[in-house]
């Protein structure tokens, strides 16, 4: 993995090259989080399983539960599905993410 990006790289772009990101999900990160994508991105490589995405329909990745519980004060997975990772307005409301993002929190942040 490479270092942080210079000034004026594209964000996007270098998170996708840093740490192997699909190219939609570094985009997806960088328009939720901007420069803290690479708070996530140091959660995730320390546990490379974080970085797979648990949301089969917007590709949210376990580091940001993580994240969100740590830094921004997640208290339920609610305020993260809905608030934090905008997870919640997808097609099936995604209950679908509901079970592996409890099992992330559990797990990795407690």
């Amino acid at each position: 993995m490479k270092a942080e990006p210079a000034r004026g790289a594209p964000l996007a772009a270098t998170l996708r090259d840093a740490c192997g990101l699909e190219p939609a999900s570094a985009e997806r990160l960088f328009t939720l989080y901007g420069v803290m994508a690479w708070e996530i991105m140091r959660i995730g490589r320390a546990k490379p399983k974080l970085l797979r995405s648990f949301d089969t329909h917007g590709g949210a990745l376990g580091a940001e539960v993580v994240y969100a519980i740590r830094h921004e004060l997640a208290q339920t997975l609610s305020d993260f599905l809905l608030r934090r990772t905008v997870v919640g307005p997808g097609p099936d409301a995604e209950i679908s993410a509901l079970e592996p993002a409890a099992r992330i929190a559990v797990r990795h942040a407690g």
